[in-house]
């Protein structure tokens, strides 16, 4: 539970400006440079949202889909994860919905604010970077890749087996934009 735990915003956000520029391929992030982005506090809080949600099931049974909200492309109802959750963009890594406030309110509110402060932090860095920070949507910034996702992901899955294929092509495509 939550008990009042905050974060330390400040340094999260001192230790944002010295990292932002080290990231290459924006909008997509992985866990490693989420860490080093935020610093172990603010990864540890984004681990504990997550086991909430893991173990209550939040997101897989909501009906608002955030998803849907901010407009992501590679959002389907069909699909029971995010087909880019390994390498997802900052906001979506930052934002939990009102179910988390009910368990851990100070927590939310913080990494709510954090995202808020970082991105205005980005803007005196980079203008055209920080931007990437404030997506889906997705297309705008890779247009081919999220061309060859869709390709992939839209074709109906007749087996389990088929929908864990086209998540590993989904998974190599990112790494490889994400290389080079």
């Amino acid at each position: 539970m939550d008990q009042g735990r905050h974060l330390n915003i400040s340094k999260a956000v001192q230790t944002f400006q010295g990292q932002f520029e080290s990231l290459l391929r924006l909008p997509f992030i992985d866990d490693s440079e989420m860490e080093s982005l935020f610093g172990e506090e603010v990864y540890s809080g984004l681990s504990e949202l997550r086991s909430l949600n893991h173990q209550k099931q939040f997101c897989r049974s909501c009906q608002s889909r955030c998803c849907r909200l901010v407009k992501c492309e590679l959002y389907s109802d069909t699909l029971a994860v995010c087909p880019i959750h390994h390498f997802r963009p900052v906001l979506c890594r930052m934002h939990f919905c009102d179910k988390f406030t009910l368990e851990y309110p100070s927590l939310v509110k913080d990494l709510g604010d954090l995202f808020l402060e970082s991105s205005l932090a980005a803007l005196n860095i980079n203008p055209p970077k920080a931007a990437l920070m404030d997506s889906p949507p997705l297309y705008q910034y890779a247009p081919n890749l999220v061309t060859d996702i869709l390709a992939k992901i839209s074709v109906p899955k007749k087996t389990d087996l088929d929908h864990s294929l086209n998540l590993e092509f989904v998974r190599s495509t990112l790494e490889e934009y994400r290389t080079f």
